[in-house]
């Protein structure tokens, strides 16, 4: 159970005539192993035994009914129940969505898929957070999709009726190898980056993750198994939009403020999407940048670089596309936050240290 969603797991025989049907036992046997006839959410993966040595990283959440039968040749495939909890003991859990015959064979794959996917996505966050000298007292939080999809959707508090919901949408598309587009997923995950960066703590180099971790198992259920390109957030047909394009050059030229104006990131990034809203915000915002690193002294050849490609992708800004306020905030967020290194921002000497922390302009 996670939150108000349960998912109870019934395994089932194709027998034919001449052939064995699950018998007692074998149910017993595999529902038994978890004391109780319920599969449920467990409080961090799908399915979640508490058996001590199993590893949250590797797939849990959509393995373990394959586990359970895996020893059993008779089970062939499961039916699984989707169901919204009751608030209150006296009235019955409301089931909402059933599934019926989704074959062991398709859980399996789908745990071999995730494990691959967590695996890559794990070395990638890891080299990361060394490039950026980050350490960790604990392990992050595992990858997997109660928690990846929790963490975009950003719920705060007992009452997550708006993850709940959708959690009960893209569980069943899971299971079925249907879940390939999620348009809820970037606009949340924006608005959960502002929210955070306007408390202070951004955490993007994790909450880019969880967002990668939901969009790769996507491109796995679209047949688009090559993953060996270097991890981005948007595809590389958006990569290659002008909205996208001026969004990181905006990222980039911004990064020393976030050094020199101690409101900047408050009072600016963690209201990127109203101060990018329309086009002529978009241009107001650069003029506003630019003005500040000229104040600051931060003009940098990089940065005045940037400025010119800036110039350039706005004279050449095409008619046949529009204008896509997601696709430029994803963008400036890609280059803010991307680690510092010979390939990228090489940020002047001065910029790393504080300087100007008293300038609080709005």
């Amino acid at each position: 159970r996670k939150g108000d969603i349960k998912i109870v797991v019934l395994p089932r025989s194709d027998a034919t005539p001449g052939t064995s049907r699950l018998s007692a036992e074998q149910i017993e046997d595999f529902l038994g192993m978890r004391r109780i006839k319920e599969i449920s959410v467990g409080e961090q993966d799908i399915g979640d035994t508490r058996v001590p040595e199993q590893d949250d990283e590797e797939g849990a959440e959509m393995s373990e009914p394959y586990k359970r039968a895996e020893h059993l040749n008779t089970i062939t495939g499961f039916d699984f129940i989707f169901s919204r909890a009751s608030s209150s003991p006296s009235t019955p859990d409301v089931d909402m969505i059933e599934l019926t015959g989704v074959a062991k064979s398709r859980v399996g794959e789908l745990y071999n898929h995730i494990k691959d996917i967590r695996e890559r996505l794990v070395e990638d966050r890891s080299m990361r957070l060394l490039q950026k000298g980050v350490t960790l007292a604990k392990p992050p939080p595992p990858l997997n999709v109660l928690n990846s999809i929790n963490n975009v959707l950003g719920e705060i508090g007992r009452e997550k009726r708006k993850y709940s919901s959708h959690l009960l949408k893209v569980l069943p598309k899971i299971y079925c190898g249907t879940y390939v587009d999620d348009d809820l997923l970037l606009p949340a995950f924006i608005e959960t980056i502002e929210r955070k960066i306007r408390a202070g703590t951004p955490d993007y180099d994790f909450l880019r993750y969880d967002l990668l971790f939901l969009q790769r198992l996507q491109d796995i259920n679209r047949g688009q198994h090559d993953l060996e390109e270097k991890e981005s957030i948007m595809p590389k047909k958006i990569r290659d939009m002008h909205s996208y394009q001026i969004g990181q050059r905006l990222g980039k030229m911004a990064r020393p403020l976030r050094r020199q104006i101690n409101s900047f990131e408050k009072n600016y990034v963690g209201l990127l999407s109203r101060r990018v809203a329309q086009i002529d915000d978009v241009i107001a915002f650069q003029n506003f940048i630019d003005q500040k690193l000229i104040l600051h002294d931060c003009i940098y050849p990089d940065l005045r670089v940037a400025s010119r490609e800036l110039t350039a992708l706005w004279n050449s800004f095409p008619d046949t596309e529009t204008y896509d306020r997601e696709h430029c905030v994803s963008g400036f967020f890609e280059s803010y936050f991307e680690p510092i290194t010979a390939k990228t921002d090489r940020e002047d000497p001065r910029n790393i240290t504080t300087q100007d922390r008293s300038d609080t302009e709005d």
